[in-house]
């Protein structure tokens, strides 16, 4: 079981040979953090879709494909805020709960600093897409959920004044007696 002090050794892939030590393990969380950024982003897209044709099975199984990508990126961000730790100064080590990258970057050659920059914007992008499409996919759930219960009270008034079915499963009207007293006369 991964823990924030040891990461599953199964999802740990080892650092770029060319990058030093815990920068290329950083590197390489990032890219996989954007690899999973994008596949949750593609299934983003593919729940929009399943919601706009009301497939109900299709979104339940997107749902849990979503879970899935949800879990592997904590464990993702687990192993970066590990990473992220062990490069810090030893003065700025668990002193700020936020880490910002400049904090990384003040330790790194600039060579390797322009690189770590450039996935970590790249992620950001995919962060900030991910949440806009995400925004969109939740109000046409909130929509067709509307919809649906609109459905269900349609069908359950018509059931309360009318109370049965017919044989091709559509709702009994029977005979209606309309009458009208003239108080006129």
């Amino acid at each position: 079981m991964p823990t924030r002090d040891r990461p599953d050794p199964a999802t740990v892939t080892p650092p770029d040979p060319s990058m030093p030590g815990a920068l290329g393990a950083l590197l390489d969380v990032l890219e996989r953090q954007a690899e999973r950024h994008e596949a949750l982003l593609e299934l983003v897209r593919r729940k929009r879709e399943a919601i706009r044709t009301a497939r109900i099975d299709d979104i339940v199984a997107l749902c849990a494909e979503e879970q899935r990508q949800v879990v592997a990126l904590n464990t993702l961000e687990e192993q970066r805020l590990d990473i992220v730790e062990r490069m810090l100064p030893p003065e700025q080590a668990g002193a700020a709960p936020v880490v910002r990258l400049a904090d990384v970057l003040s330790g790194v050659d600039p060579v390797h600093a322009a690189e770590l920059q450039r996935r970590a914007e790249s992620l950001r992008l995919s962060m900030e897409q991910l949440k806009g499409e995400s925004s969109v996919v939740n109000a046409a759930a909130q929509t067709l959920a509307r919809h649906l219960a609109g459905l269900m009270q349609t069908v359950q008034t018509a059931l309360s004044q009318v109370g049965v079915y017919e044989r091709r499963g559509r709702i009994a009207l029977g005979a209606r007696l309309e009458s009208c007293v003239d108080v006129t006369s």
